[in-house]
């Protein structure tokens, strides 16, 4: 029987994780007969997904050594949420008052956020805490 060398589907990636309750999963395949190896990554969340393609791709370049070409794989989704920014709601950390942020996902930057209001009084508490911390060292 002829080897067909197919890659392997991130299903199946996504498969094991979801069985065996992993964040990240790195296959690695090689068959001995052609010598053709496979490298797919899955990760559950976004940075997951981003962290094992990285994984991925130091495998392909350190260990198998691939051309580097090859080894720069970024998976699509990850590739689209670069440049996709989305609204969040947020509440101004002094008054509380709700207000819409942009930002590429909820857990990027920030979780302390200060309304067009509150952002002067917020600078001087920060920069007198800056002062203290400063001291203190």
């Amino acid at each position: 029987m002829a080897k067909s060398g197919k890659r392997i589907p991130i299903s199946d990636a996504k498969s094991i994780g979801n069985k065996n309750g992993y964040n990240q999963v790195i296959i690695l395949a090689w068959d001995s007969e052609t010598g053709k190896t496979s490298v797919c990554t899955w990760g559950k969340s976004l940075v997951d997904c981003d962290q094992a393609a990285q994984g991925g791709n130091r495998i392909k370049k350190e260990i198998l050594r691939w051309p580097e070409e090859l080894c720069n794989d970024r998976p699509l989704r990850v590739k689209r949420s670069i440049n996709k920014k989305t609204k969040h709601t947020v509440q101004c950390s002094f008054c509380k008052d709700d207000m819409v942020v942009e930002k590429q996902n909820p857990n990027e930057g920030s979780s302390i956020y200060f309304c067009n209001n509150c952002r002067p009084e917020a600078q001087k508490f920060i920069e007198t805490f800056n002062e203290l911390d400063e001291k203190l060292k």
